[in-house]
C-alpha cells in the first residue's frame, strides 16, 4: 500500500504512473493558498477507496476505472478523465471540473455539492447517475446515453444547490417525473427526450431544443419559452403552445379576446394596440410587458406581474388588478375607469393624466407614484399608502390621499408650511435615508387623533369582514388573497385564521359587536379581534410577533392606557376561559409566537395597547425630530404632546406626531432602515 508521503516524494521525482496503486485511505490536505500538485499523473486501475484529496491539482489526471468508492475530493480535476471508474458514495466538493470525463462511470449516490464555478464541457455519456446529486453547474454538459432516471439537478429548495445546464446535451433519454423547477436551462438539447409528468415550472427555457419531446403531463407553468423549438413535440398542452406562439410569433392575427393565460411566462412580449377583452392573465409573468394602446377593459390580471410594464393609453377599465405587482409601470393616460385595484402594488408607477373614474383603489401602495393631473373622481383611496406619491393637479382625491389636501381656511396651515420648508431637502439617516413628508390632522374633519386612525389613513390597517373571517371559505376571502403577502405567507395566514375561528368558538357566549382588522406589514399579516365583554369594556386578542419583527425599541410606558377594565368582575369568567385556550395554543410561522390579549374601557385605547403588546408598534417621546437645533425647536416650540410611532421591523415607518394650539395634530413621516 503506498502511503501519502511516499506518493509525493515519487511524483516530486518525476515519477506520474501510478496506475493499479493500491491507495486505499490515503490522505492529501492542501490548502487554497498552497495546493498539492498531482496533476497529469495515472492512477487508471487504482484503488484508492475511502481516499481524501483536498485541495489537490489533479488536471489532466487519468482516474479512468479506479476504485472511487467513499473519496472525497476538491480542488482542481479540470480535463480529468474518470471513465470506467466506480465513484459510489463519492464527494466532489467545491471543485474546477471544465472537460472532466465520467463516461460510463458508476455514479451512484455521488454528491457534486454546490459547485457553483461555471463548469462546462462535463461528459457523463452512459454513466451510471442512480440518486446523482447533479446541484452544480453543468453548462453544455453532456448525458447522452446516461442513466438520469433518479439523478437529482436541485436539492430541496436551497438556492445554491440546483444545477446550471446551459446547453448541456440531454437528447434521447429518459428524465419523466424529474425535477428542474427553477432550474437555469437556456439553449439545453432535451431533442427526442421523454418529459412525461416532468416539472419545468419557472424553468429558463430560452433558446432550449424540445423537438419531438413526449411533454404529456409535463408542467411548463412559468417557463420562458422565448427562441425555444418545439417542433413535432407530442402532448403539447394547446394553452403552452398558444403561449409559445404569442411569444416567438406575431401574435397580432390570433384572437385572443376571453382567452386564458393564466400563470404564463410573457415577460416583454409586445402586445400593443391588440384586443386583449376580458382575457385571463391571473398570476400571470408580463413583466415588461408591452401593452401600450391595447384593449384589456374587463380583463383578469389579479396578482399578475406586472412590474415596469408599458400600459400607456391602455383601455384598463373593469379589469380586476387585484393584489397584482405594478410597480414601476407606465400607465400615462391609461384608462383606469372602475378598475379594481385592491392590494395592487402601485409603487413608483407613472399615472399622469390617467382617468380613475370610480375604481377602487383600498389597500393599494402608491409610494412614490406619480399621479400628476390624474382624474380620480369617485376613487376609493381608503387605506392606500402614499409615502412620496406625486399628487400635483390630480382632480377629487377622497380617502387617505385627503390628509394632504387641507381645509383652506385652518389657522394651522401656516404652521403646517413653516414645518414643511424646515425639513425640506433632510433625510432621516439610516441603512436608506428617506425624506420627511408633513401631514395635517384635522380633528373637525377626521375626528380625535389616535394610533388606530393613524394606521388607518396610512393604509397599514384595516377592518376586514367579520362573517368572512370567522366562517369564509378561504378561496373566496378577498382581502386574504390580495394580501402582500399572500403569494409566500397563505398557509400561514390560514392556520392563524383557523386558530382565531377555534378560539372564538369557545368565547361566543362572553363576546358581542365582534371586529377584525388586518395589519398588513411586510413579512406577515397580523390579525386583531376585538368584542365587547359583558362590562361593556373592549377585549382584543391578536398574536405575539417572534424577535425578527419585534421592535428593538421599546414603548414608553407613558403612552400605554390604564384603567380598571381587568379588574371587574364581570370580565373575570371571560379572561380565565380565554387564558386556558391560548395557554396551548402555538404557530408553526416562523414570524409569530401565540396569542396575547388586552382589555381596556376605550376601543382606541384597546388597539393601541395591544399593538404594544404584539410588539410591532412602539411608542415613546420625541428628543431630535431633526439634526438641526433650529428646526427642531419650530417643532418642540409649537407642538405639545409630541410622541414618536415606529411601525415593523427592518423597513420601520416612523410618525412624530405633536398637537397644535387649537388641538389639530402635525405629523413628520419618514422611514428608517435597520437591519
Amino acid at each position: 500500500m503506498v502511503s501519502s508521503s511516499e506518493l509525493l516524494k515519487r511524483y516530486a521525482n518525476g515519477e506520474r504512473d501510478f496506475s493499479g496503486a493500491d491507495l486505499r485511505g490515503i490522505k492529501l490536505y492542501g490548502s487554497q493558498g498552497k495546493e498539492i500538485d498531482l496533476s497529469g499523473a495515472n492512477f487508471s486501475g487504482a484503488n484508492l477507496e475511502g481516499a481524501i484529496l483536498s485541495h489537490v491539482n489533479l488536471d489532466n489526471a487519468n482516474f479512468s476505472h479506479t476504485n472511487l468508492k467513499e473519496v472525497r475530493m476538491n480542488g482542481k480535476i479540470n480535463n480529468t478523465d474518470f471513465s470506467g471508474a466506480d465513484l459510489t458514495n463519492a464527494h466532489i466538493g467545491a471543485s474546477r471540473i471544465n472537460g472532466a470525463k465520467f463516461r460510463g462511470a458508476n455514479l451512484t449516490n455521488v454528491d457534486f455539492g454546490a459547485n457553483g464555478l461555471g463548469n462546462t464541457n462535463i461528459d457523463f455519456a452512459n454513466a451510471n447517475c442512480t440518486n446523482t446529486k447533479l446541484t452544480c453547474d453543468l453548462i453544455e454538459a453532456k448525458f447522452q446515453g446516461a442513466n438520469l432516471r433518479n439523478a437529482i439537478f436541485r436539492h430541496q429548495n436551497l438556492y445554491w444547490y440546483r444545477a446550471n445546464l446551459s446547453r448541456a446535451n440531454l437528447s434521447q433519454l429518459d428524465l419523466s417525473g424529474q425535477n428542474f423547477y427553477t432550474l437555469e436551462m437556456r439553449g439545453v438539447n432535451l431533442n427526442g427526450s421523454n418529459l412525461v409528468n416532468t416539472n419545468l415550472k419557472s424553468t429558463n427555457l430560452e433558446g432550449a431544443d424540445l423537438r419531438n419531446t413526449n411533454l404529456e403531463n409535463a408542467d411548463l407553468t412559468y417557463a420562458n419559452l422565448r427562441n425555444t423549438q418545439i417542433e413535432g413535440a407530442i402532448n403539447l398542452d394547446p394553452k403552452i403552445y398558444l403561449i409559445w406562439h404569442i411569444i416567438n410569433q406575431e401574435a397580432e392575427n390570433i384572437n385572443l379576446a376571453g382567452i386564458d393565460l393564466s400563470c404564463a411566462n410573457l415577460q416583454n412580449v409586445n402586445l400593443s394596440g391588440l384586443d386583449l377583452r376580458g382575457v385571463n392573465f391571473q398570476r400571470a409573468n408580463l413583466t415588461k410587458a408591452n401593452f401600450s394602446h391595447a384593449d384589456l377593459s374587463s380583463a383578469n390580471l389579479k396578482n399578475a406581474y406586472l412590474s415596469n410594464a408599458n400600459l400607456e393609453s391602455a383601455n384598463l377599465s373593469q379589469v380586476d388588478f387585484t393584489g397584482a405587482k405594478l410597480n414601476s409601470a407606465n400607465l400615462n393616460q391609461a384608462n383606469l375607469n372602475q378598475a379594481n385595484l385592491l392590494g395592487t402594488n402601485l409603487e413608483q408607477a407613472r399615472l399622469q393624466n390617467a382617468t380613475l373614474y370610480n375604481a377602487n383603489l383600498t389597500d393599494a401602495n402608491l409610494e412614490g407614484a406619480d399621479f400628476t393631473d390624474a382624474d380620480l373622481t369617485g376613487a376609493d383611496l381608503t387605506g392606500t399608502r402614499l409615502f412620496g406619491t406625486n399628487l400635483t393637479n390630480t382632480r377629487n382625491t377622497s380617502g387617505s390621499a385627503s390628509i394632504f389636501s387641507n381645509s383652506p381656511n385652518n389657522p394651522n396651515l401656516g404652521l403646517l408650511e413653516q414645518i414643511r420648508q424646515a425639513s425640506k431637502g433632510l433625510y432621516y439617516g439610516s441603512e436608506a435615508d428617506y425624506p420627511y413628508e408633513v401631514f395635517l390632522w384635522e380633528v373637525a374633519n377626521r375626528g380625535e387623533f389616535t394610533l388606530e386612525g393613524l394606521l388607518e389613513v396610512f393604509g397599514f390597517l384595516r377592518e376586514i369582514p367579520c362573517d368572512d373571517f370567522r366562517n369564509g371559505n378561504f378561496d373566496n376571502l378577498q382581502w386574504l388573497q390580495s394580501s402582500a403577502n399572500s403569494s409566500r405567507l397563505l398557509p400561514e395566514n390560514k392556520q392563524v385564521i383557523q386558530s382565531f375561528r377555534t378560539l372564538l368558538l369557545q368565547l361566543e357566549p362572553f363576546l358581542t359587536n365582534l371586529q377584525v382588522y388586518r395589519l398588513a406589514v411586510p413579512a406577515q399579516d397580523l390579525y386583531i379581534v376585538i368584542g365587547n365583554t359583558p362590562s361593556e369594556d373592549w377585549l382584543g386578542i391578536s398574536t405575539k410577533v417572534s424577535s425578527y419583527l419585534e421592535q428593538q425599541h421599546y414603548s414608553s410606558q407613558i403612552f400605554r392606557f390604564r384603567d380598571s377594565a381587568v379588574a371587574k368582575l364581570e370580565n373575570q369568567e371571560l379572561i380565565v376561559t380565554l387564558e386556558n385556550e391560548i395557554a396551548e395554543v402555538s404557530f408553526a410561522s416562523e414570524y409569530i409566537k401565540n396569542f396575547v390579549w388586552e382589555i381596556a374601557e376605550q376601543k382606541s385605547a384597546l388597539i393601541h395597547n395591544v399593538l404594544d403588546t404584539v410588539g410591532i408598534v412602539t411608542t415613546n417621546e420625541v428628543e431630535n425630530p431633526f439634526a438641526s437645533e433650529t428646526q427642531a425647536e419650530l417643532v418642540h416650540s409649537n407642538l405639545t404632546n409630541l410622541r414618536l410611532y415606529r411601525l415593523t421591523a427592518g423597513e420601520i415607518e416612523m410618525y412624530i406626531i405633536g398637537q397644535t394650539e387649537n388641538g389639530d395634530w402635525i405629523g413628520l413621516h419618514t422611514k428608517a432602515v435597520e437591519t
